[in-house]
């Protein structure tokens, strides 16, 4: 589902995000990331979803090699997943219920199956009563839910996320890891970067990594992801 191999991204100034990354994450795999401000995890998802391309390395996700997709491949490639931006990304000329349909319209859906689909995700995230309205008028709790319907709507292979409870009080969060939960028994892949040690606390059964330095470390490791499981893997333990 997800490869990423020998990842580095450095930028005109020198200044060396990612170095030398390794990350395999299988399908229907729910995990957690975590790291402080400034670690990589914003220009990692960037990298995931397509809006920024490696230095160098290979970059593999649901059969599409990001390394050298093409502009029209990567739009379809985009088509396969959800993602929530930290900053939301909404379309302000449009409705609430305009903004969460956008990836059907994309996979050109029908007007039935837009219209229930797009109910039963508001109706999710508690925002039915708002399906009418402008973003610009919503609390930044709301739009961030509108951001987690728009990204589930489509019932995502992958999805990617960037602190989507970050504005949201402990009830709804809960809710909201619910939702990506039941997403998550359907098949999609989950990854969740947060600051939220109280989610990943509540989902002890979800693997956990942590980015340092644009570095990946597995929780428990003391050594990048691929020098980690390389001797568990030549004892025969098939780790990832």
């Amino acid at each position: 589902m997800v490869s990423l191999s020998h990842v580095y991204k450095t930028y005109v100034s020198g200044q060396h995000v990612l170095k030398n990354l390794q990350l395999e994450v299988a399908n229907g795999e729910f995990v957690f990331l975590m790291g402080p401000s400034g670690a990589g995890k914003t220009t990692l998802f960037k990298i995931m979803t397509g809006f920024e391309k490696v230095s160098s390395g290979h970059v593999k996700i649901n059969d599409y090699d990001l390394s050298s997709l093409s502009s029209r491949n990567m739009a379809y490639f985009r088509r396969s997943i959800g993602v929530v931006f930290q900053d939301f990304k909404l379309l302000y000329d449009r409705s609430v219920f305009e903004n969460v349909a956008l990836p059907l319209y994309i996979l050109k859906k029908n007007k039935w199956e837009v219209i229930e689909s797009v109910d039963r995700i508001l109706r999710k995230v508690g925002l039915s009563k708002k399906s009418d309205e402008n973003p610009a008028h919503l609390s930044g709790g709301e739009k961030q839910r509108v951001a987690i319907a728009r990204a589930l709507v489509h019932d995502p292979m992958l999805l990617i996320a960037d602190e989507p409870t970050g504005n949201l009080d402990w009830r709804l969060s809960n809710e909201i890891m619910e939702l990506f939960s039941q997403a998550n028994s359907k098949g999609t892949t989950m990854i969740i970067a947060t600051h939220d040690q109280g989610v990943v606390e509540r989902n002890k059964s979800k693997r956990l990594f942590q980015i340092e330095a644009g570095q990946i470390f597995e929780s428990g490791g003391q050594q990048p992801c691929g020098q980690f499981f390389k001797p568990l893997k030549e004892a025969g333990l098939n780790i990832l």
